[in-house]
């Protein structure tokens, strides 16, 4: 944890029981996890991808394009692509996705 505390992160830790979380968490890929768990208890199998309202289906782990600089995006997607993924988790505030843009368009 030292070194998130370096990069200005802070974490907050709690005990709750494994029901709770779902009332108590908003991050969302521990939701997404537990969603996996949850259905592997159920079923005894996992599905790679979600069901979205629309029909189409998405795949659950994605790439996280957080930190990834600029200069280095257009490579490391099309990496990311040739390994297998196909979601990419970003936002406006990374400012990477143009060059994220300009990989999925060579791609």
């Amino acid at each position: 944890l030292g070194g998130l505390e370096e990069e200005g992160e802070i974490i907050t830790l709690r005990v709750v029981a494994f029901d709770d979380i779902w009332r108590t968490c908003s991050d969302a890929k521990a939701l997404g996890a537990l969603l996996l768990h949850k259905q592997l208890a159920e079923t005894g199998k996992l599905d790679p991808f979600i069901m979205l309202n629309n029909g189409q289906r998405m795949p659950q782990q994605a790439f996280g394009m957080y930190k990834v600089d600029a200069k280095d995006c257009k490579q490391i997607v099309l990496d990311a692509i040739e390994a297998g993924y196909r979601h990419f988790d970003t936002a406006s505030f990374y400012d990477n996705e143009e060059a994220l843009g300009t990989a999925l368009k060579e791609s």
